[in-house]
């Protein structure tokens, strides 16, 4: 396992690949993991805080808690891709606990817990085109799947931005790198060749980012080669 870099408040995982993990100094990330925590990477916040508890319903909606003072919880329907705010009746969120994606409770000071029926109620604080990025940025699943020896890949770019796309073994290890360039909207389709590859798991990942680096999607999806 990596060393990381930052003392961590809190650990989610999912499965026994996915996972987030929460940071306790001041940060605007948080960090995410699709193969059990052998490579982290970085999922934007629109904040700088101190961050808690961390927890996911399922693959798409989860809530971090944060330190006091913003009255705030943030909240994600994406799978952390994008990140906002829902409106919390105390001075921040410490621990936290979901029973579903709607019922779940906030520690929101040393003796009052918040509750919420409703997965916390609406998320703002973020863009206008918060939706449309979760819905206009896409990453399939390959075809076919399981794969032998080739597999097609396609993934859907709302505007233009550099487009970055590898392929993972178990282990986090690179071994190959598809796209790495600009490019315009559109959906796009390659092949991977799985010729010289041992059967097993592997992961690819596309990132997009925006003219000034800041990274607009990101999301891992697995892959099974077999004989």
């Amino acid at each position: 396992m990596p060393t990381l870099s930052d003392n961590i408040n809190s650990i989610y995982f999912l499965n026994k690949d996915t996972g987030w993990a929460t940071i306790n100094n001041l940060r605007t990330f948080v960090l995410y993991t699709t193969n059990g925590g052998i490579n982290w990477q970085n999922q934007n916040v629109p904040f700088n805080a101190r961050a808690y508890d961390i927890y996911f319903a399922n693959a798409r909606k989860g809530w971090i808690g944060c330190d006091a003072g913003n009255h705030k919880i943030y909240a994600t329907i994406n799978g952390g891709v994008l990140w906002g705010s829902q409106i919390l009746p105390g001075l921040g969120a410490g621990k936290l606990y979901f029973l579903d994606s709607i019922t779940g409770w906030a520690q929101t000071s040393y003796n009052t817990l918040a509750h919420t029926t409703n997965g916390g109620g609406p998320v703002t604080q973020i863009s206008n085109s918060w939706e449309r990025v979760a819905n206009d940025y896409i990453l399939y699943q390959n075809y076919p799947n399981p794969f032998n020896p080739s597999t097609n890949i396609q993934y859907k770019i709302l505007k233009s931005g550099f487009v970055i796309l590898r392929v993972y073994d178990i282990l986090g290890k690179e071994i190959a790198v598809f796209i790495k360039q600009k490019q315009t909207p559109g959906r796009y389709e390659l092949k991977f060749d799985g010729n010289g590859l041992s059967s097993g798991i592997y992961f690819y990942r596309l990132e997009v980012r925006d003219n000034n680096s800041n990274l607009i999607y990101n999301e891992s999806k697995k892959m099974l080669k077999i004989e």
